[in-house]
C-alpha cells in the first residue's frame, strides 16, 4: 500500500511538473507572440511616421527647388532688360529673401496632427495639461534654428555676389520686415494646422494639404512675384492670405510696398492671422465633441 501511495504521488508529481511546463511554455509562447505582434505595431506606426517626415521634407525641398528654377527663369527672361520693373538683380533679390521667408514661416503641422490622429497618439496628448499645439510650436521653431544654419550663409553669399542688389536694410524697415515675418508664421501655422484637423472627419488630407500648398505657390509669389501677374488678378491677390505669408514680407526689404499700400498690407495680415486663429479654435472644439463621443 505504501508503494502504491508513492507511486501515486510521484504520477502527481510528474503530472503537476508536465502541467506546469506546459503552461509554462504557452505563457512564454503568449508573451513573444504579444510582443512581437507589439514590435510589428510599433514598426508599422514609426513606418508611417517616418512616410509622414518623409511626405513633409519632400514638399518643403520641392517648394524651395522650385522657387530657385524660378530665380533662374526670370532671370533668363530679363537679361536683355526689365521685366515689368524687375532686372535680373531684382529677381535674385526677390528670391533669395524667398528662402530666407520661407525657411521662417514653413509648417507641417497638418502632417503631425494627421499622423496623431490616425495612429491614436492624440489621445495621450490631450491628458497632458498644456494643449497639444504647443508642441507643435515648439518643434516647429526648433527646426528652424537648423535651417536657417544652413540656408542663411548661402543666400548672404549669393546676395553679396550678385551686382545691383538692393536692400533697405534701414532699422524701422527692418522691424516691419520682422514683424511681418511674425504675422506671415502665425497664418501659415494656423492654416496648416487647421487643414490638419480635417483628419478628425476624413482620411484624404493629403489632398488637401496639397491643394493649399498648390494655392500657395500659385499665389504666394513663389512662381513669380506678384507684380508678374494681370492687373484684375493682383487686385484678387491682395485679399487672399497667400500674399502675406511670403510677398508681402519680401515687398517691404526690396522698397515695392510703402505708405497707405503698407498699412492696407498689415491690416490684412492681422486679419487673417486672427482669422485662422479663431476658425482654429471653432473646429478644434468641434473635433473634441466628436472626438470624445465616440469614446477616445
Amino acid at each position: 500500500m505504501e508503494d502504491a501511495g508513492s507511486l501515486a504521488a510521484l504520477i502527481l508529481v510528474v503530472a503537476s511538473f508536465s502541467s506546469s511546463r506546459a503552461a509554462s511554455t504557452r505563457a512564454s509562447r503568449f508573451f513573444v507572440r504579444a510582443s512581437l505582434d507589439s514590435c510589428a505595431a510599433t514598426a508599422a506606426r514609426y513606418c508611417l511616421y517616418a512616410s509622414s517626415w518623409v511626405m513633409r521634407s519632400w514638399a518643403f525641398s520641392l517648394t524651395s527647388l522650385l522657387m530657385i528654377i524660378m530665380m533662374v527663369v526670370w532671370m533668363s527672361i530679363s537679361k536683355d532688360g526689365t521685366v515689368n520693373g524687375f532686372s535680373r538683380a531684382d529677381f535674385v533679390t526677390y528670391y533669395m529673401v524667398g528662402m530666407v521667408v520661407r525657411q521662417l514661416t514653413a509648417v507641417w503641422a497638418s502632417w503631425e496632427m494627421d499622423f496623431s490622429i490616425r495612429e491614436g497618439i492624440l489621445s495621450p496628448k490631450l491628458l497632458r495639461p498644456l494643449h497639444p499645439i504647443h508642441n507643435d510650436i515648439a518643434a516647429n521653431w526648433g527646426e528652424k534654428a537648423i535651417r536657417m544654419v544652413i540656408v542663411l550663409p548661402l543666400v548672404i553669399t549669393v546676395l553679396w555676389l550678385t551686382p545691383g542688389v538692393q536692400l533697405d536694410l534701414s532699422p524701422l524697415t527692418l522691424l516691419l520686415f520682422i514683424l511681418s515675418i511674425g504675422g506671415a508664421w502665425v497664418i501659415m501655422f494656423f492654416m496648416d494646422y487647421l487643414t490638419g484637423l480635417l483628419a478628425f472627419w476624413t482620411t484624404q488630407v493629403t489632398a488637401f494639404i496639397t491643394l493649399v500648398e498648390a494655392l500657395r505657390i500659385l499665389f504666394a509669389g513663389i512662381l513669380a512675384p506678384i507684380q508678374m501677374f494681370p492687373l484684375w488678378l493682383q487686385n484678387i491677390i491682395q485679399f487672399l492670405p497667400f500674399r502675406y505669408v511670403l510677398s508681402f514680407s519680401i515687398e517691404i526689404v526690396t522698397g515695392r510696398v510703402q505708405g497707405a499700400q503698407l498699412l492696407f498690407g498689415f491690416a490684412m495680415q492681422l486679419f487673417w492671422a486672427v482669422f485662422m486663429v479663431l476658425a482654429v479654435r471653432a473646429v478644434w472644439a468641434r473635433a473634441m465633441r466628436s472626438y470624445s463621443a465616440v469614446g477616445a
